[in-house]
């Protein structure tokens, strides 16, 4: 088998680049979905550091950026060690547009065998116009789509505390420029459109929209020297899950020249769904670019594990892979914490393991995701590492798109306090109660 390099999604990679601290690289957060599909590939013969390795990438620089710093090297260092001229490259979500970046460069050598794309938004995705034009979290209507929800918002979140951002869209635009490379491309269907009241709904053409994703717009331009490399390209392209198509806008003032203004557009008033996508990204999108095409009935998240036997008969392995259908997550506690403490979680569950997954750095900053809470009351146990103020950033999938509530409080160097944390029937708000 050739060397195969694995290239994830958004926020599908942490470690020192992103958040200082935080150690060697890896999926952080995200192993929540990609760790799975690791393991799928394992399963069909790879062997992780042998001949299967991941680029893992600060997906919040542009897809430029990533390409030259993290996918070009790490293709050099795949080619060295394995001994080939050419490796196979399968590439989940944004990782997509960082493998077409390469191969559609004058960086690239002719070394990519089969290029595999898994819900790449080529023309871009609507969701994206939310965080970038307003700073808030995009709606949604599966529950599915509660993967990129917590991320996106506890990102924000932690960034917002780290730079100190005047405002969610300041945030956004400093720590996240690559949001904008997610934006529809001038190959994307209008999604905008006039919400005036007694007046025939007007779609705004995409070039005329004030946020516009000029890397895209450029590489679907040149879209067609991608079946001029010697590569075998396929698509697994998500279809029948109700994604965002369309967003319905109030009037805006003319928009203006300044660099972060909100809403330029206007703001969303209503969105419409098509049922023709992955929760995330339209198959016309997915789709855009041509080669071997495979539509499958999956969520974004969930499409590299669900699709794993395609995967595997595209890249000719001749072991058996039977389909399998991944766990979705449907409700969820997201617990960060920024100040001179450390953040376990208490409860356990009926057979003694943990149900979370957890990120930490030595500066202070952790973060708990609670995936599917069954034990209610939440109990942790926060640690001082110094005495000092400390806050907690809470969050479920309940609560308000703009914020995360927040706990502050203080504590003294190598103390110990338990706290559990309750939802509010009604009111979705977290009731913090010391134990």
């Amino acid at each position: 088998m050739k060397a195969l390099i694995f290239i994830p999604g958004l926020f599908g990679s942490m470690g020192e680049d992103i958040i200082p601290g935080t150690g060697d690289w890896d999926f952080g957060l995200a192993a929540i979905n990609y760790r799975p599909f690791i393991e799928r590939l394992t399963s069909m013969g790879y062997k992780e550091g042998h001949d299967l390795f991941i680029c893992f990438y600060d997906w919040r620089k542009s897809v430029k950026e990533c390409t030259e710093r993290y996918l070009v090297p790490k293709i050099h260092e795949v080619k060295a060690k394995c001994h080939q001229d050419k490796i196979d490259i399968i590439a989940h979500s944004m990782g997509g547009l960082l493998g077409r970046c390469y191969i559609q460069s004058t960086l690239y050598g002719y070394d990519i065998d089969k290029f595999i794309m898994i819900g790449t938004p080529h023309t871009g995705s609507v969701k994206a116009y939310y965080p970038w034009a307003g700073g808030t979290v995009p709606p949604d209507d599966s529950a599915v789509g509660i993967a990129s929800h917590w991320l996106l918002k506890g990102y924000a979140w932690l960034f917002a505390r780290i730079l100190d951002a005047p405002s969610p869209l300041d945030t956004i635009h400093i720590t996240l420029p690559s949001l904008q490379d997610m934006l529809p491309s001038v190959q994307h269907p209008p999604y905008l459109m006039s919400d005036e009241p007694f007046n025939q709904k007007q779609f705004i053409p995409v070039e005329h929209v004030y946020y516009r994703n000029h890397f895209l717009d450029e590489l679907n331009r040149l879209s067609y020297n991608l079946f001029t490399r010697d590569i075998h390209i396929s698509s697994i392209i998500g279809d029948t899950k109700p994604t965002i198509a369309h967003i319905s806008i109030a009037s805006s003032a003319a928009a203006s020249s300044a660099p972060a203004k909100v809403w330029p557009d206007g703001r969303p008033v209503r969105h419409y769904t098509s049922r023709h996508g992955d929760g995330t990204v339209l198959t016309a999108s997915s789709g855009y670019i041509g080669g071997q095409q495979y539509v499958f009935p999956a969520y974004h998240s969930a499409l590299p594990v669900e699709a794993s036997h395609i995967i595997s008969h595209i890249l000719g392995i001749s072991k058996p892979v039977e389909p399998v259908h991944a766990s979705s997550i449907t409700s969820y506690i997201s617990i960060i914490a920024d100040g001179p403490i450390s953040i376990s979680l208490i409860n356990t569950g009926r057979d003694g393991s943990v149900r979370s997954h957890a990120m930490s750095n030595a500066k202070g900053q952790s973060w708990l995701f609670i995936p599917q809470p069954k034990l209610l009351p939440v109990s942790i146990s926060v640690k001082g590492l110094d005495s000092g103020e400390y806050v907690l950033g809470i969050d479920t999938p309940d609560a308000p798109l703009e914020r995360i509530f927040e706990f502050r409080s203080f504590i003294k160097s190598a103390e110990i306090q338990n706290i559990s944390i309750q939802i509010a029937p009604f009111t979705h708000k977290p009731v913090i109660r010391r134990r």
